[in-house]
């Protein structure tokens, strides 16, 4: 496993400088996946300036420093949602959201997102592995439960995403059809104490 950092966008920007943190973004590859690529390319910053989402850079310590550039090896974008409970029953109301009073009453149900997530091509599962990266997303999701309070976190991923990541970490689906984007809706009550 390689050593790495992980920092947000905005600290990145603020030590580097946009210039090379935007530099860093055309040189990261997902060749599962290029709308992971689009999004740091495209749109991460304007996520961040809107304050639609907060991105995370997992950065290679060694080559970073050999190259006085951020180095990313994985990133992840979180931000808050809400999942719509209108159309559940009772029983997957609780399932879903736990003990919670007026839960029956309620159509919607706030949570943690994670939006994007995911780790350059150039990189692999031993260098570091998807666990891992989720894990540092729940690292930083504690934080804002620390202050706000908050279990429930939910993302989409493609189905061999789930039996190879997700479903090891506790994440179950939402709903057992894909959605028009070909993706899992997922969800996990996380208890960030453990962490």
């Amino acid at each position: 496993m390689i050593d790495y950092l992980v920092v947000s966008l905005i600290d990145a920007t603020d030590i580097f400088g946009l210039d090379k943190v935007n530099e860093s973004f055309k040189s990261f590859t997902c060749s599962e996946e290029k709308d992971l690529e689009d999004f740091l390319l495209n749109k991460a910053v304007d996520y961040e300036n809107a304050g639609k989402g907060k991105t995370f850079l997992l950065i290679d310590s060694a080559k970073t420093i050999q190259e006085q550039t951020p180095v990313i090896v994985a990133y992840y974008t979180l931000a808050n949602t809400a999942i719509d409970l209108s159309n559940f029953g009772e029983n997957k109301k609780k399932k879903v959201v736990g003990d919670f009073p007026n839960r029956d009453q309620r159509n919607s149900f706030p949570a943690f997102l994670i939006g994007q997530l995911g780790r350059d091509s150039k990189y692999d599962h031993n260098d570091l592995s998807g666990e891992i990266i989720v894990k540092e997303a729940f690292h930083t999701l504690k934080s804002a439960a620390d202050i706000v309070g908050g279990k429930l976190v939910v993302l989409e991923c493609r189905e061999h995403m789930y039996d190879k990541v997700y479903s090891k970490l506790g994440f179950k689906k939402l709903d057992n059809e894909l959605n028009s984007d070909g993706l899992y809706m997922l969800y996990s009550r996380i208890d960030f104490n453990s962490f």
